[in-house]
């Protein structure tokens, strides 16, 4: 089964698009970090509320077109699709519950 996603709603494995991905990204969950704090006159540090950092995910995919200057159309829609100034909603459709705020 080829995998794809869909990122601001919009389903980048549907015919306007054409996009697969070629390889599940791995790892998903982030570096797990403890955060701690050092109190004055006390000795040792002290661990506070754990918050999932950001994680970087690297999608490996393919654009298949009708001919080169339909995957280049494809390609410059997919650009201006993922060029967003904020995060948006990023899904992968092998992880249907869940979804990562993405920004390129």
């Amino acid at each position: 089964m080829a995998h794809s996603f869909s990122f601001n709603g919009v389903d980048l494995s549907s015919s306007t698009y054409g996009v697969t991905l070629t390889r599940l990204p791995r790892p998903l969950a982030p570096a797990s970090k403890l955060p701690t704090a050092e109190v004055p006159y006390r000795s040792g540090v002290y661990p506070y509320e754990r918050w999932p950092g950001p994680r970087t995910l690297s999608l490996n995919c393919c654009v298949e077109g009708t001919s080169p200057s339909n995957v280049l159309t494809r390609l410059d829609n997919i650009v201006l699709l993922l060029n967003e100034p904020a995060p948006k909603q990023l899904k992968l459709d092998f992880q249907p519950l869940r979804y990562y705020m993405a920004q390129l």
